[in-house]
């Protein structure tokens, strides 16, 4: 669908791939264990946690949550994501 949402997986072992984002209400879970839609190399990739963080797809927006990984997840800007926050288009 051209209105899709796509989580674009900038470095790591998953670089340059795509996940489509599921329709609402849904999520993916990032991370190295097998139960994770987006699952990351676990020997390549130990900055990203077992279970690291979801990307909540719900009626009023696309949202973040860190699951209290170890190594924290960041805005590109470099703040910090404590909780969840509401993502806008294009952001890294």
């Amino acid at each position: 669908a051209s209105n899709a949402h796509v989580l674009l997986v900038e470095s790591g072992s998953l670089a340059g791939q795509r996940f489509v984002l599921p329709a609402a209400p849904a999520a993916l879970l990032l991370g190295r264990e097998r139960v994770c839609n987006v699952r990351f190399d676990p020997e390549r990739d130990r900055v990203v946690g077992r279970t690291h963080a979801r990307i909540e797809v719900r009626s009023n927006g696309i949202y973040l949550v860190d699951l209290n990984s170890a190594n924290g997840t960041f805005r590109s800007d470099g703040s910090p994501v404590r909780g969840e926050t509401l993502l806008r288009p294009g952001e890294r």
